[in-house]
């Protein structure tokens, strides 16, 4: 393992992202948040559809 790859740990914003029935099951969602970015409205109504947004940088 190399030591210079690991990221140091920092405190990062959490947000409440509410409760999500997927297949049957009942979860509760955070969304965490790194390097001063933000959760946006369209991501919480995307993730939990399994859905992905080049915007939002997912699908890579």
């Amino acid at each position: 393992m190399n030591a210079g790859t690991i990221e140091i740990y920092r405190p990062r914003d959490v947000s409440t992202l509410g409760d999500w029935n997927i297949g049957g099951l009942k979860l509760k969602a955070y969304g965490l948040a790194a390097d001063g970015r933000r959760i946006d409205d369209a991501m919480v109504t995307l993730a939990p559809t399994g859905r992905h947004s080049v915007r939002g940088g997912w699908g890579r």
